[in-house]
């Protein structure tokens, strides 16, 4: 929590009065690596009025406790509660949020894909990338990077 403190309440802000930014959600994303990851999905997720895209490299969405065997994002109950309800209502989730990108190595396995797909089906619109022959290093991470910027910064 106090990570999550720390990006809105004192970098934001900063960065926005330091930098020539353009200072609203719609202009704002969050990307990280590993357990970096998770912590831009929190931030993405979990903080909406600051983050419209968000991109995690080798990180799992966590909701409720973790557990490796059966992360929450696959008990229905746990997704929709999460985040303050972000995923109960796919309609919302996906008009306000402008790329959920989703990303890992091809020798990581297919649980990123597997959340993915059930994010899909549950109706959360997101972009699913496997770097090929890569595993949780920075290969992986620097074409997930890459992928992400091109539709971050993507023209109309």
């Amino acid at each position: 929590a106090s990570f999550e403190q720390m990006i809105t309440e004192d970098v934001i802000p900063l960065v926005d009065s330091r930098y020539r930014t353009i200072a609203d959600r719609k202009h704002r994303a969050v990307a990280g690596l590993s357990w970096g990851a998770k912590q831009a999905y929190d931030l993405g997720l979990g903080y909406p009025q600051y983050f419209a895209s968000m991109a995690g490299f080798s990180g799992i969405i966590v909701i409720g406790e973790f557990n490796r065997t059966n992360p929450g994002f696959r008990d229905p109950k746990q997704f929709k509660e999460a985040y303050n309800g972000i995923f109960s209502d796919a309609r919302k989730f996906n008009k306000e949020t402008d790329l959920l990108f989703i990303a890992n190595g091809e020798a990581e396995g297919n649980h990123l894909s597997d959340m993915s797909k059930l994010l899909k089906k549950r109706g959360i619109k997101n972009i699913y990338y496997q770097s090929p022959n890569t595993a949780h290093e920075w290969l992986t991470w620097r074409r997930s990077l890459y992928n992400f910027a091109q539709l971050l910064f993507k023209e109309d």
